[in-house]
């Protein structure tokens, strides 16, 4: 899972290396490449270089088409390692304090060095530890060759059958070695059983008692050491969480901390050994003070060592516990007149060992180091890497008039209790489109010459009269353009338009040239032909001519297609579009 989400972070990059990239720096609030022109149909992305991801919350609306399934594995990615700041992040209390409490030995009897019954009893007691510790050894010994085990299975090599078996007969003498080793402990501790049972000496019995709570004392102080271990260890991560989840930390500055920490290592050893050569790489230089931890492979091997160890010590101080508890309550201790005082008395200092050891353990399950230190290699990863400072957005395909990035870029933190400056910021980017053909509806008045329309009339004296002498005429039209887009204020276009009567009957068609000035709501000029149906007096007629008979105006009149010329202005009505209208 950590090598994905690594791999996720870093190749998605590649994903627009082809594409055009709008690259904006986040420390100096600036657009690197301001000179980028867009071009319809080429994917474009918003790059945010010089950001710590991990801090700041980035949110990006694109305003064109976006090819989203691109950004879905990133998002996962984020979504992922998020939960790196937000879960299990649990900080304890500076002022815990393991409550310790180690039961109380019994004092000693005077005659407890010269009695044989107790030397005799401290001897199988020193067997007993002895066979503990050997059958230690034989389980670690053994863990280890169930690990070479493991290693050999994974390389599978011309050798694999001839150390498969070596090793597991290893592992199987081992496993005899335990076995026989516990059958020696369970005599001894019969024997000791036996002879204690035996025994009316106070003497005895009391350092068979002490001989117990020892043991108990031991494993408890062992889990306790082990416990404190774990707080270090959450401790040391909350420190590394806060130093890298800062609005400050840029790539620089966290290989600087990699390179301060072997210094400080370095540091320590010149102190102990002057003569290694690499001291001479410190003398007279100011180390500054590092107090991360995670960051070294022996470190990170250390806690892992704890996380593995804890189990084995929580399992063994829980079976001295019910150990010595079975003791109290099933074996006489025949100690003395006050024997239920001292049953008490140990009783009660077992229930606060019992109370101790569950408050630690729920810290502890609380920490979930296993899951921290797995997270905090996900992130030294990440954070070794450049790109892990840069954010991409998905891109964007490029078909409308123009394309839109709103960013939000805001603190995933509250800073209103922390030395940061606030750095929040939101931003818009916008440019225009260039390439592909634009189209246009816009509407406007259109003044048509050299097609208008002649009326006439017959006068008092039957004589023909043209009612008007209009040179231009005026008429409201629609108006089609199509254009190449560009980024500048102006461009040109072909057009077609029509205009219809008052009673929305065809009236004229006018194919011409469009100038369109402006980018989103655009002035359109249009020149070119004019095509109309127009009144006109029949050929048979003259303006002027005598008649003899009264005619109605319409009788005089004939319709014939005319070819003029006409310059319109006009307002498009299509702001933003694709390569199909949308009309607003």
């Amino acid at each position: 899972m950590k090598t994905k989400i690594l791999l996720l972070f870093l190749l998605f990059p590649l994903s627009v290396l082809y594409s055009q990239t709008v690259v904006y720096d986040f420390s100096s609030g600036e657009f690197i490449n301001k000179d980028l022109k867009v071009k319809r149909g080429k994917p474009v992305s918003l790059k945010i270089q010089s950001i710590n991801p991990f801090f700041y919350e980035i949110l990006i609306k694109s305003e064109d088409k976006e090819i989203s399934y691109q950004n879905t594995d990133v998002e996962a990615a984020k979504k992922t390692l998020d939960e790196i700041q937000q879960n299990n992040y649990y900080k304890m209390q500076d002022s815990f304090v393991f409550e310790e409490s180690y039961v109380s030995l019994l004092s000693p009897g005077k005659s407890s060095n010269s009695n044989p019954e107790i030397v005799n009893l401290q001897k199988k007691y020193f067997k007993l530890d002895s066979l503990d510790l050997k059958i230690k050894q034989f389980e670690n010994e053994r863990n280890n060759l169930a690990e070479k085990l493991k290693m050999n299975e994974s390389l599978r090599d011309e050798n694999y059958e001839k150390n498969k078996n070596s090793l597991q007969n290893e592992i199987g003498n081992k496993n005899n070695d335990i076995y026989a080793s516990n059958q020696k402990a369970l005599k001894i501790q019969y024997e000791i059983k036996q002879l204690v049972g035996k025994s009316t000496d106070a003497d005895v019995l009391r350092e068979n008692i002490n001989k117990r709570i020892n043991k108990l004392n031991i494993a408890y102080n062992n889990y306790i050491d082990i416990s404190r271990e774990f707080i270090k260890l959450n401790q040391n991560y909350n420190n590394y969480i806060d130093k890298v989840i800062s609005p400050e930390l840029s790539h620089a500055m966290y290989l600087s901390i990699i390179n301060n920490q072997e210094n400080n290592a370095l540091y320590k050893k010149c102190q102990k050994d002057n003569d290694n050569k690499d001291c001479e790489l410190l003398k007279g230089k100011r180390v500054p003070i590092e107090t991360t931890f995670f960051l070294t492979k022996e470190n990170i091997d250390y806690a892992y060592g704890v996380f593995k160890v804890y189990p084995k010590l929580y399992q063994e101080i829980i079976t001295n516990v019910n150990d010595f508890i079975s003791f109290l309550n099933y074996d006489n201790l025949n100690y003395s007149s006050e024997n239920d005082v001292l049953r008490s008395a140990l009783t009660k200092d077992v229930e606060r060992i019992q109370k101790s050891i569950k408050i630690t353990d729920d810290v502890i399950q609380k920490i979930n180091l296993s899951k921290k230190l797995n997270e905090v290699e996900i992130l030294d990863r990440l954070l070794r890497e450049p790109q892990t400072y840069e954010y991409v957005s998905a891109p964007i395909q490029g078909e409308e008039d123009y394309l839109e990035f709103n960013v939000v870029i805001k603190s995933k933190r509250n800073l209103s209790n922390t030395y940061h400056i606030n750095n929040d910021k939101s931003f818009r980017y916008f440019e225009y489109i260039t390439g592909g053909i634009r189209f246009d509806f816009s509407v406007g008045t259109v003044f048509d010459f050299g097609t208008i329309d002649k009326k006439y009339t017959l006068d008092s004296s039957n004589q023909i009269q043209r009612l008007d002498n209009n040179k231009y005429n005026p008429t409201i039209a629609g108006i089609f353009h199509a254009s190449f887009r560009n980024s500048t204020d102006f461009a040109w276009g072909v057009s077609l338009g029509a205009s219809f009567t008052t009673g929305l009957s065809f009236n004229s068609i006018f194919p011409g040239v469009s100038l369109l000035m402006g980018k989103r709501n655009k002035i359109i000029l249009t020149a070119g032909p004019s095509f109309r149906m127009v009144d006109e007096l029949k050929a048979n007629y003259q303006e002027g001519m005598q008649l003899n008979n009264s005619l109605a105006d319409e009788d005089l009149l004939t319709r014939n297609f005319k070819i003029g010329g006409f310059v319109g202005l006009s307002y498009n009505l299509t702001p933003k579009q694709k390569d199909t209208l949308k009309i607003k």
